[in-house]
């Protein structure tokens, strides 16, 4: 586990805390504001911050909407911003595009970095001019080259298995390990083209500087509007995806309640390694329309999966409240006589999280958890930590703050063995509809929040111009 420089701040703000140890730093975290940056030719409407990725020094931004040019030719090609912190100051390093780029491509709809590689997916590239490839999708993969401090493109991937709208980059996700990719195709309708927008996910493995299709991935029993493959995250052996419109049963029953599905990397006779399905994970109280797994995320024995449209406790003030789910790995070990010992696992739920009611200063009366605040539409794990995304948050029933959005991170008291908030994170002077926490990304100390609808300077030409928000080491307390 990490160990955190800001150790001292922590344990003297801790009150009960009879030792500094590293689990209480982990539990007790306290993050402050940090900063908000946005592009350097930051446009309207270009959404920059819908989607980031960071792998511990350097920030991708994409902003898929971005124009490249204002000759109105170039609309929602899109772009790719790359930020490190230079002198405590996060700052533009670099801004990446797609060299056969055109309109409507959204280069930047997804990234993921694991340096020296980025992965950006422009889900709307058709491949060539031909009908049949029309947004079949594509992902680009750069390097960076240390001599001459660029990102260099070093191929562009495409499944093998397309059709015409199959939105192939949608999500990508690399392993940290930099020898597999996870590649979404949202418009993947299954083996035989039967099973309309059901999703499938696109394994590409590495083979020295080549990438190369590996697998493709459906989830078991999948059905038509699935969207297996919207939410990935992976962690050693193990690959969860999310399927956040999977139905709770063949009978139309819990229609979109949500699943997600647990993969493990195994030996293979034919493929050398393979990922396998070991697990479909639900909620354990499931209901229609949650779309449990909209967001997932794994870190070692810890699956959390979030479920934006729960419902709570039924409610109309809870309706759209939004929940997350944590998992954790089980192990067992079976003998029977004169046979060797038989191992097997599975991940079982252990908590399910709601954001606690909070008292609102200026009217006395709870405002979370509240109708479609949304909680759990992006969700972070780290050790004992995780982090929720809460987009359509309100901060007060005045209308003033609607959308405004927040994070609200939890920590793992090992004595009580519950997740307890620690912090409620929310930019200052925010505006309703910024929608912050659509993403986030939760790395030691820094943690990163989407604000893809921020306004800018608030005037009409930087309406949605995006931005995203850091958050550091903080001294003091931000739960409101």
């Amino acid at each position: 586990m990490r160990k955190y420089v800001s150790s001292l701040v922590i344990c003297i703000l801790a009150i009960s805390a009879q030792s500094c140890s590293t689990q209480d730093i982990i539990y007790n975290f306290i993050y402050g504001f940090d900063s908000l940056i946005r592009a350097s030719n930051k446009g309207q409407e270009d959404r920059f911050g819908e989607q980031i990725s960071y792998d511990g020094s350097t920030l991708a931004v994409g902003a898929r909407l971005e124009d490249g040019n204002d000759s109105g030719m170039e609309v929602s090609k899109g772009k790719v911003y790359l930020y490190q912190k230079i002198d405590q100051v996060w700052t533009e390093v670099a801004v990446i595009t797609a060299d056969d780029g055109e309109a409507g491509d959204q280069f930047g709809f997804s990234v993921s970095i694991q340096s020296p590689y980025l992965f950006v997916g422009a889900r709307y590239h058709d491949g060539d001019d031909s009908v049949d490839q029309f947004q079949r999708g594509a992902v680009y993969v750069f390097k960076y080259n240390r001599g001459t401090d660029t990102w260099e493109k070093k191929q562009t991937l495409q499944h093998t298995e397309f059709d015409p709208s199959d939105a192939f980059g949608s999500l990508v996700k690399a392993h940290k390990n930099k020898k597999y990719l996870f590649v979404y195709a949202e418009g993947d309708d299954g083996e035989n083209n039967i099973e309309s927008t059901t999703g499938a996910v696109y394994v590409f493995k590495r083979n020295g500087e080549t990438w190369k299709q590996h697998q493709v991935l459906h989830g078991s029993n999948y059905n038509a509007f699935d969207y297996f493959g919207s939410s990935m995250d992976s962690s050693g052996k193990y690959l969860v995806v999310g399927a956040k419109e999977t139905d709770g049963d063949d009978s139309g029953n819990q229609d979109e309640s949500g699943s997600a599905f647990v993969f493990k990397l195994e030996d293979d006779e034919t493929l050398g390694e393979s990922w396998n399905q070991k697990q479909e994970l639900t909620a354990s109280d499931k209901s229609e329309g949650d779309q449990f797994g909209t967001s997932v995320a794994i870190d070692g024995n810890r699956i959390i999966a979030g479920a934006p449209d729960e419902n709570g406790d039924k409610s109309t003030p809870q309706t759209g409240s939004g929940a997350a789910y944590i998992f954790e790995k089980k192990e067992s070990v079976y003998v029977v006589a004169n046979t060797e010992p038989v191992s097997s696992e599975s991940w079982l739920q252990s908590h399910k999280i709601k954001d606690p009611s909070i008292d609102d200063a200026t009217t006395g009366t709870a405002v979370n958890p509240g109708t479609n605040d949304g909680f759990g539409f992006s969700v972070n794990i780290e050790g004992q930590r995780v982090a929720i995304g809460s987009p359509g948050e309100n901060g007060s029933d005045d209308g003033n703050q609607d959308d405004r959005g927040i994070v609200v991170t939890f920590g793992l008291n090992d004595e009580t063995q519950n997740w307890e908030i620690t912090n409620r994170l929310s930019i200052p002077n925010y505006s309703m509809n910024d929608s912050m926490g659509s993403e986030v990304i939760m790395d030691g100390e820094v943690l990163f929040a989407s604000v893809h609808f921020e306004d800018g300077d608030h005037s009409l030409s930087q309406t949605n111009i995006g931005a995203v928000a850091i958050f550091g080491p903080g001294e003091f307390s931000t739960i409101e």
